[in-house]
């Protein structure tokens, strides 16, 4: 069956109950290469798959044409198998494949026609060979050991973006248990097939007070249960000031671990910790040549890792500007001070941090402060701002708001990224999937930066 995949949300829900009795589905996802998706949405290449076995009870799902540079696929819940896609989404093209009992796996591609067809030829024949409900387990497990490079000994790295928690404020002492649980969820929904790491990039306390400091000593533990890999936090300027000043009140912030480099071996990512308020410009944030320093002695303690991994930069600041998206309403100060605030907008000296990351070949940014949830690309690297997780910002329409959490992937032997913004929009409402909210990304970027 031959999909557009503008239109695969709406023909997909029909043909959910309409095909519910097949023995399995194998849907082919594109790439975003236009040349190969070219081939990948051929009809002749259905049809070859078909006339494998004409008779075999299963169903094949194409869309019609590539989704191209620019383009996003969306697949999240229509049915949960597509989630094993969203996980794997570093490494499109391919088959996902499910069964009505709930089973799914995805059958990663090469972008080579000759060798696609091959794979794509023997997946489709040894599921032809499966009486009734084919084991996907031991078919993938099969296929991998056939088709897979030895590129999937090293886990892809699955992290869960937080930022602006504000704890203490009255909007996170409302919604932190809605926000745990929408955390939970995430996590689940990621699995265990790699490992999963919370970033928490600023802003953890309202004001920093004791009280306070309780609150955020509790949700660190709660993200420490979470994921399987300690959670990293960087410094925002509400974690270090009370009522605007920077004050004695930082040195319960400063007990808060703050790492300056931390390496995950298992997947080859390494990330550089920044604080960007040390400088107390606490407004538009500052990374002085103390900063640059000292993360960039941690580096080069291990040489071999800085050389060899992707690295990501974290900090709260945002390095270049951002952009008001429709749904923002902005605060009276803003408007009052009108292009005047523009200038406080982005890191003071970003040139120079921009400068110094291409120096040390970092492709990718996490980032927090604006409240606004956004995915940029700039100079050849990935910018990925997290709204407030606790939807501590003004909306266009009461009653609504952007707890915001963003799911960031790091495939490091395929210098991949992929990039899912999510947000619920009305609280307790479910998080939102569609084109606004929800992106894919697979960056070329980090690619061209660690090849060099």
């Amino acid at each position: 069956m031959n999909l557009r995949h503008a239109d695969i949300g709406e023909v997909l829900r029909p043909l959910r109950d309409y095909f519910r009795d097949v023995p399995w589905t194998a849907l082919l996802v594109p790439s975003g290469d236009w040349e190969f998706d070219r081939f990948l949405s051929s009809r002749d290449l259905l049809q070859n798959l078909v006339h494998i076995r004409p008779s075999d009870p299963g169903l094949i799902l194409q869309i019609e044409e590539g989704i191209g540079d620019g383009h996003h696929l969306h697949l999240d819940n229509l049915f949960p198998a597509f989630r094993v896609a969203m996980a794997n989404a570093t490494r499109w093209p391919g088959v996902l494949l499910w069964t009505p009992y709930g089973d799914a796996a995805f059958f990663e591609l090469e972008k080579s026609a000759a060798r696609a067809r091959k794979s794509l030829e023997w997946l489709f024949s040894h599921l032809s060979v499966m009486p009734g409900i084919p084991n996907i387990d031991l078919l993938h497990s099969q296929y991998t050991e056939q088709f897979v490079s030895s590129a999937d000994s090293v886990p892809p790295l699955r992290i869960i973006h937080l930022s602006d928690l504000h704890l203490g404020s009255r909007v996170a002492q409302r919604r932190l248990p809605r926000v745990k649980q929408l955390i939970q969820q995430l996590s689940t929904d990621l699995g265990e097939s790699a490992p999963i790491l919370p970033v928490v990039t600023g802003d953890l306390m309202d004001t920093p007070d004791d009280v306070h400091l309780d609150a955020v000593r509790d949700f660190l533990e709660f993200l420490h249960n979470i994921g399987s890999e300690d959670p990293i936090v960087v410094l925002g300027n509400h974690d270090v000031r009370k009522d605007g000043w920077l004050g004695a009140e930082l040195q319960n912030a400063l007990r808060i671990q703050v790492d300056r480099v931390r390496w995950f071996e298992r997947c080859q990512v390494g990330f550089a910790c920044f604080n960007s308020v040390r400088g107390g410009n606490l407004a538009r944030g500052q990374i002085d040549e103390t900063e640059y320093l000292d993360v960039g002695q941690a580096l080069d303690r291990s040489p071999e890792f800085a050389q060899q991994f992707v690295l990501a930069a974290l900090l709260h600041h945002h390095p270049i500007p951002v952009e008001r998206p429709s749904w923002y309403r902005q605060p009276w100060y803003e408007k009052f001070l009108g292009k005047s605030f523009e200038k406080t907008e982005s890191l003071e000296s970003a040139g120079d941090f921009i400068s110094w990351l291409q120096a040390r070949k970092i492709g990718l940014v996490l980032h927090g402060h604006k409240h606004i949830p956004r995915v940029d690309t700039h100079k050849d690297m990935t910018i990925v701002g997290c709204g407030s997780s606790v939807g501590k910002v003004e909306t266009d329409s009461p009653g609504t708001t952007y707890m915001s959490m963003n799911v960031v992937t790091v495939d490091a032997p395929r210098r991949r990224i992929s990039c899912r913004l999510r947000a619920e929009r009305i609280p307790g409402g479910g998080m939102t999937s569609d084109e606004q909210h929800e992106i894919i990304l697979n960056s070329k970027a980090m690619g061209r930066l660690r090849q060099g």
